[in-house]
């Protein structure tokens, strides 16, 4: 579709009574992008189609065609949006307001847009520095010289970002060496940012500054010719540059789908890394493992089972690959300092519990074999809690009170952080085990107990000699299943690692939604895209362009836009990686992999989806694309 159709175009004045025919049968066809000169000498008709053109007018007779919408069926309000939004003027009397400033001149259209954009000033000066007149924003009409008036006048017909640019003998009150210079800024307009741009002359110089020259006489158009002293357009990527909205949509897509990709992977194998780390650095090191009661597996038990014992405990200790064992009741209970509490999960443990952890104090001491003989109510905080109750306090030596009785304060745990699950190591409390017993949960079973071997290779070994001590203790039946389970270092790793992989994976799949979506997006506007050029495909195959020729070109393109959208994705997820790690946001880990996975899907996206528009562009006939 034509960005102006014009079929048998008549224009008739009334001039004393009598009908003054200026316009016969002009008939012509303006695609987007083009740059056109209509020339003839004065009187013949040239201004009257400009205004026509401009919605200015109205024709008598003959249909025009403006963008997909019959301009007489169009309604005086929306003749104005269109002159508004997808017209822009450049008079040859400059037609600026006067004693108004030149960046208020410039924004006069945009107060009547339907919405008046904030940054109206704003947009006002960046086009006048387009032009060259960053400088004289202040200055009125009267201050400003000839050419520097018609630049003004430019840059309020740019304002609005308008589809055609209509100027009427934009040199004509100008000397040669300032009309050369507007000549080059229309020039500039056309190849560079591909405005529609239609030039009312009667000056020859002037008309070849266009591709395309119309010639107009008598109110006819006498020839309608290409211009041969035009540079020649470059193939490929000047589609791309003359159709810059399709080209950012067509990128939009792979620019998405590949930076979120990007830090999707990152952001998986970052977590990944620091839960490994964090699992390290709380003790939980390749020499041991934890025995807790309740079938299941890993984290997932949720049973009552209440055999495991001090006596299993007694037992497992006694076996020669045994170094340490640590049995641990548990009791989520609320701990209270004079007004202050807070519920956290009590520990009752014995004093190997800090060796095995690899725990340190940041402040005070651990309780000590006497204090677990005499059963003394003393309690060793962690950073959650102590926070909670004593905020920057020392809480060393103070008495809080857990349960019914009240425990003195021996030590403070190193704060160790919230892992990237939501699980706090920090909140939690420890009480002598015996007390515990005794004085707390008034219960004799163990909530675990973890065992330390003495060396990382007898651990596999020593998980069997304590299966077969514990079925033997709780008088388990051979088919009877295990009423204990295990958690081992390399069990919660594995776990960790495959529940990350799952979630990368259900994340890429979604990333690559996103990529196949741009891809789709890639298709259509290419088949859009040829049919707003079919006039320059029917123009390259009448001049020698094979099928072959048009097929490339516009695989070319597709492939193109894909990749570039594939390399901004890239950069755009590594920028947010980047930003992610030095902000400590989330954690990051960037690596090869996306990067290669971003440049195959470009690749494969871009091939994929650019060949139908591309075949379907060559299958086009010449001679109906002309027409």
């Amino acid at each position: 579709m034509s960005l102006i159709e014009m079929r048998s175009i008549g224009k008739t004045y009334k001039s004393a009574g009598l009908d003054v025919e200026v316009l016969k049968d002009v008939s012509l066809r303006v695609e987007e992008g083009e740059y056109v000169s209509i020339i003839g000498p004065s009187g013949a008709g040239k201004s009257t189609l400009m205004t026509i053109m401009g919605c200015l007018s109205l024709p008598s007779r003959g249909l025009y065609i403006l963008d997909g919408e019959e301009v007489e069926k169009v309604s005086d309000r929306e003749l104005s949006r269109i002159r508004n939004e997808k017209i822009g003027f450049v008079f040859q009397a400059f037609h600026l307001l006067p004693g108004v400033q030149a960046i208020d001149n410039v924004m006069m259209p945009l107060l009547y847009s339907r919405r008046v954009p904030k940054d109206a000033r704003q947009r006002a000066k960046e086009v006048l520095e387009k032009v060259g007149l960053g400088h004289r924003l202040g200055h009125t009409p009267g201050q400003l010289s000839g050419g520097e008036q018609q630049r003004v006048t430019i840059a309020r017909s740019l304002i609005n970002h308008p589809k055609i640019l209509l100027a009427d003998e934009p040199t004509g009150n100008l000397d040669s060496r300032t009309g050369a210079g507007i000549m080059k800024t229309f020039d500039r307009l056309n190849r560079e940012e591909g405005v529609t741009l239609i030039l009312i002359t009667h000056d020859r110089e002037v008309a070849r500054h266009a591709r395309r020259i119309i010639t107009i006489r008598d109110g006819r158009i006498e020839s309608d010719q290409w211009n041969e002293n035009f540079p020649k357009p470059q193939t490929g990527l000047r589609g791309l540059a003359l159709n810059k909205g399709n080209t950012f949509l067509m990128t939009l897509g792979i620019i998405v789908g590949i930076g979120s990709l990007t830090v999707i992977v990152a952001i998986g194998e970052g977590i990944k890394a620091k839960v490994l780390d964090r699992i390290a650095n709380l003790g939980f090191g390749p020499d041991s493992f934890s025995v807790y009661a309740g079938p299941g597996r890993l984290f997932f038990g949720r049973s009552k089972t209440t055999s495991l014992t001090l006596q299993d405990a007694d037992d497992i200790r006694a076996l020669p690959t045994v170094r340490l064992v640590i049995p641990r009741q548990r009791k989520r209970m609320r701990v209270i300092y004079k007004k202050e509490f807070t519920t956290t999960r009590v520990y009752g443990v014995t004093p190997e519990w800090q060796i095995a952890r690899s725990w340190d104090l940041a402040d005070g001491e651990f309780f000590t074999d006497l204090d677990m003989k005499r059963k003394r109510r003393v309690i060793v905080l962690g950073a959650t809690p102590a926070k909670k109750l004593f905020g920057d306090r020392d809480p060393i030596g103070k008495m809080v009170r857990v349960g019914d009785a009240s425990y003195l304060v021996l030590g403070l745990l190193v704060e160790k952080g919230l892992i990237e699950s939501g699980y706090d190591p920090d909140d939690r409390s420890l009480i002598p085990l015996t007390t515990c017993m005794s004085r707390l949960t008034h219960q004799t079973y163990l909530h675990s107990a973890k065992v330390m071997a003495l060396e990382p290779s007898m651990v596999k070994k020593t998980m069997e000699d304590v299966r077969h001590i514990l079925r033997k203790n709780h008088n388990l039946s051979p088919l009877a299943e295990d009423d204990f389970r295990y958690v081992t270092p390399e069990g919660i790793m594995q776990w960790v690692t495959e529940t990350s992989q799952a979630l990368n994976r259900m994340l890429i799949l979604i990333s690559t939604v996103s990529l196949l979506v741009g891809g789709i997006v890639i298709m259509n506007i290419l088949l859009v895209s040829i049919r707003e050029r079919i006039h320059e495909i029917g123009i390259r195959r009448c001049f020698g362009a094979r099928r072959s020729d048009i097929t490339q070109q516009f695989l070319f393109e597709s492939v193109f836009v894909s990749i570039l959208g594939g390399i901004l994705g890239t950069l755009i997820g590594l920028a947010l990686c980047t930003v992610l790690q030095r902000f400590d946001i989330i954690p990051t880990k960037i690596t090869s992999e996306p990067f290669i996975l971003a440049f195959l899907f470009s690749s494969i996206v871009g091939l994929v989806f650019g060949i139908q528009p591309a075949r379907t562009a060559a299958r086009l006939s010449p001679g109906e694309m002309l027409r």
